[in-house]
């Protein structure tokens, strides 16, 4: 009588739902419905789907991780300094980039609402100004120029965002945090050349040169898939790339000796 019943569908047309639903399926594979007598197909299992959210939680949680590995790294470098209660001829340059760099990514995790950059920062940015401390108290020629450029530096850069749009204020922590991340990766190289004369890899950090390359192809893979930010993935491309460098030297020439 009615082409659309109002009432729903019948009796009749139930069973036929159960009987199709019931075709093709095995025994205690259907969801059950909130109608009685009705059960729905479950949808097949999507595993590609199910691979992807597993390496995308990874690729989230890897690189905060390797930060901290990463920020951890020179410690070895700064106790044998204390113990030698000199610095010799090491450079500021690496631990002024990575106090700024600490504190602009921190700046950027902010401004885009990223928790896995901000929070994998605050590490970097705390450690960064000991190490510098430790050795601006035991270097025989004070770094106290490298201080005060890295601390205009990041002023510089906190004070215009504030004082940007957000967008703009992105831009330029993505683009002077990205720089000074170069800056910081490839400063270990300046010994390479030290390295192949001599024939000994005393002058490579080791830890540090390792726990870079884990670190910088994390956040490569990072900002390539998840976040698709070439201001994260580039940097951290080159920074990778001076790592392997490093940690190829000391496959050949061996780990330095204590």
């Amino acid at each position: 009588r009615f082409k659309n019943p109002p009432h729903g569908p019948t009796a009749r047309e139930k069973k036929k739902t159960v009987a199709a639903a019931g075709e093709g399926s095995a025994p205690g594979k259907g969801w059950a419905s909130t109608e009685p007598g009705v059960v729905e197909v479950a949808p097949p299992w999507d595993w590609a789907h199910f691979a992807w959210d597993a390496q995308s939680t990874l690729l989230k949680l890897i690189p905060p991780l390797s930060s901290q590995l990463l920020a951890l790294a020179p410690m070895v470098d700064v106790q044998r300094i204390k113990q030698q209660g000199s610095s010799g001829n090491m450079s500021p340059i690496s631990y002024v980039a990575m106090m700024v760099s600490g504190a602009t990514w921190w700046l950027y995790g902010t401004l885009t609402q990223q928790t896995t950059i901000w929070l994998s920062s605050l590490l970097t940015l705390i450690l960064g100004g000991y190490y510098l401390s430790v050795l601006a108290r035991y270097s025989s020629t004070s770094p106290r120029l490298y201080m005060l450029a890295g601390l205009a530096v990041t002023c510089s850069v906190v004070g215009g965002a504030l004082m940007l749009p957000v967008a703009d204020a992105v831009e330029l922590t993505g683009e002077v945090g990205a720089l000074i991340t170069v800056i910081w990766m490839i400063a270990p190289l300046e010994s390479v050349a030290v390295v192949i004369r001599e024939r000994s890899s005393a002058p490579i950090p080791a830890a540090f040169a390792c726990a870079s390359l884990f670190s910088n192809s994390s956040w490569t893979l990072y900002g390539f898939y998840v976040a698709k930010d070439a201001y994260l993935w580039a940097p951290n491309l080159v920074g990778a790339l001076a790592a392997l460098i490093q940690v190829m030297l000391l496959m050949v020439f061996g780990l330095p000796k204590a």
